[in-house]
This record gives C-alpha cells, sequence and structure tokens, in this order.
C-alpha cells in the first residue's frame, strides 16, 4: 500500500507539473495573440481610401480571370491587394491576402519580403525575422530584404555588433555591392560610429572610383565632425 501510495503522489505531482506548463504555455500564446496589431491607424484621405477600396475590389475580380494554373499572376494580385490592405492599416487582412499569395509561390522572395514586413507591422517582429531569413536563403543579392532585416532587428532590440555582422555579409553577397557598402556607411553614421561610416565610404570609393564624385563630399562632412574647426579671432 505505501509503495501503492508513493506512485500515486508522484503522478499527482507530475500531472500537477503538466498543468501548470500548459497553463503558462497558454498564457503566452494568448498573451501574444492580444499584443499583435491587427488595425492600424493611418492619416488617409477619403478619397485616397476610395480609390485603395476600389482597387482591392477590382483586384479580387480579377483574381477570378486568371487561369488557376497561373500561380505567379495570381499570387502578383493578393501581393497588391495585400499592399494595399496595409495601406489602409489592415494589417490583420494584409496578412491574410499574402498568405495566400504565398500558398501559390511558397519559394517567392517577394512574397516572403512582403509578409515579413506585415508581421513587423503587426508587432510580432520574432516571426518576422524567421520569414525574411527564408527570403534571404533563396535571393541574398538583393539589398532591400538585408535592410528590412536590420529594421526588424532594431524593433527586437538586437545588438549592435550583429546589426554590423548583418550588414558585413550583406557586403559579400548583395549585387551590386557598393549599394550594400554605402548602406552600411549610413547605418554606422545613424548609431554615431562615424569614423566607421568613414571607413565604408573609403572603402565604397576603392569599390568605384567613379562614384569618388559622390562618396567623397560624404567623408569631407563626416571627417569635419570628426575635427571641428577651431573658432576664428579677430
Amino acid at each position: 500500500m505505501k509503495k501503492l501510495s508513493k506512485v500515486k503522489i508522484v503522478g499527482f505531482v507530475l500531472l500537477i507539473v503538466l498543468i501548470a506548463i500548459g497553463v503558462f504555455v497558454g498564457a503566452k500564446i494568448l498573451l501574444k495573440q492580444r499584443s499583435l496589431v491587427l488595425v492600424k491607424q493611418v492619416l488617409i484621405s477619403t478619397e485616397d481610401k476610395k480609390i485603395y477600396e476600389d482597387r482591392i475590389q477590382k483586384r479580387l475580380e480579377g483574381i477570378k480571370t486568371i487561369a488557376l494554373g497561373d500561380n505567379l499572376e495570381r499570387g502578383n494580385y493578393y501581393l497588391s491587394i495585400a499592399n494595399d490592405q496595409m495601406s489602409l492599416g489592415l494589417l490583420g487582412e494584409a496578412e491574410k491576402s499574402i498568405k495566400e499569395a504565398i500558398k501559390l509561390s511558397p519559394g517567392n522572395p517577394a512574397f516572403l519580403q512582403a509578409y515579413a514586413t506585415i508581421l513587423d507591422q503587426m508587432n510580432n517582429s520574432e516571426d518576422a525575422l524567421g520569414v525574411i531569413d527564408k527570403a534571404l536563403t533563396i535571393r541574398p543579392q538583393v539589398l532591400d530584404y538585408w535592410n528590412l532585416k536590420v529594421t526588424i532587428m532594431q524593433h527586437l532590440d538586437m545588438d549592435i555588433k550583429e546589426i554590423k555582422s548583418v550588414y558585413q555579409e550583406a557586403i559579400q553577397k548583395v549585387d551590386p555591392t557598393i549599394n550594400a557598402i554605402t548602406a552600411y556607411a549610413r547605418y554606422l553614421e545613424s548609431i554615431g560610429d562615424t569614423q566607421g561610416a568613414i571607413d565604408q565610404w573609403n572603402a565604397a570609393i576603392t569599390k568605384n572610383v567613379d562614384g569618388k564624385s559622390m562618396y567623397q563630399p560624404e567623408i569631407t562632412r563626416l571627417t569635419s565632425i570628426l575635427t571641428p574647426q577651431s573658432p576664428r579671432t579677430n
């Protein structure tokens, strides 16, 4: 009887623990759902609102005329609808639309980029980061995808060192590379790393000598910040 009672006690404790874990996980999921932004307030005129709504309706009707096998064209219609819904602040509806596009063409990085943007605006940046990473595995040469990843990382308050490493990886993969270098220079300036920004503008000149007339003024401007001129004396 003693053994049986111990087994019962252990079983009861395990049951309590499992229930507690279930409640915790459920509460976490519910909290995440409650924090999602499904509708965002946007500043838009009545006329523009009607333009977007009419265009969405026309595209929904247009999808019906596209051949069922033309998945890319149908997906592009859903992408356009999602973009207009985002403009109206209808993020929950935009998510549904872009998911339809992804169903039709799962490996389309443009659809994934739009989905990541929507998730980020919905306050679901963790999932957004995973989606944009998927887009980058498909088309790492597109700078816009890297820029979006950095934006999402900033929303997640990720470490500056991690963001720098993302730009450094982008420089290795973006085509043309020069665009990634100049984007990195602007980012470094935005976080107060003036010398780092100067180094990147110099790297841009090395990479594209013909662009020196565009990059040199940035170096001159930033250098003046590091070494301000002494005030004139009469």
